[in-house]
């Protein structure tokens, strides 16, 4: 039977030690939002001004009854896309989305585009959708995440929403 050298134990050691205790990305080096999780409707809520205590409000929702929403991911043609827009019941000076389609990675979700649309005094934002050429991936995961606004006479209302995850193949 063969001995092995120290060096080789050293070496061996280095190699299973690096691979069952490598750390995943660094945040900075993971997307914004890719461990996000939420839900596709939610009402927005009042963002306090800078240096204003979040308790002199509590978490008050939107006086005129905004509300974000995020689709579902799906084909359109050959590319990913997702919809998402942000509603109120009464006109508002101003309001907006951003939607970000999302693949999932093999550690976290990457942001494929962004989309946005905003509006002022209306009832609703419009549709922000993003489209990503997917052809030659094979099947994956995709999600929309949204972030919206609306600005108020009584403040700023925002809120984030996450569509519920889809798998297909363009």
């Amino acid at each position: 039977m063969r001995r092995l050298s120290a060096l080789t134990w050293a070496a061996a050691a280095a190699l299973v030690l690096g691979l069952t205790t490598a750390a995943p990305a660094s945040a900075s080096e993971t997307d914004e939002f890719s461990d996000i999780e939420g839900d596709p409707y939610t009402g927005l809520v009042y963002e306090p001004a800078e240096g204003e205590a979040v308790s002199a409000r509590g978490t008050n929702f939107s006086p005129a009854g905004c509300a974000g929403q995020t689709d579902y991911a799906h084909k359109s043609f050959n590319e990913a896309s997702v919809h998402g827009r942000t509603t109120c019941t009464v006109a508002v000076g101003s309001l907006g989305v951003t939607t970000i389609l999302q693949k999932q990675g093999w550690l976290y979700w990457e942001s494929q585009l962004n989309d946005s649309s905003s509006r002022t005094n209306s009832k609703n934002s419009q549709d922000a959708h993003p489209h990503w050429y997917c052809g030659g991936w094979g099947s994956q995961n995709y999600r929309g995440v949204s972030t919206h606004w609306s600005q108020e006479a009584s403040g700023r209302y925002s809120a984030t929403t996450v569509g519920m995850e889809k798998r297909f193949s363009c």
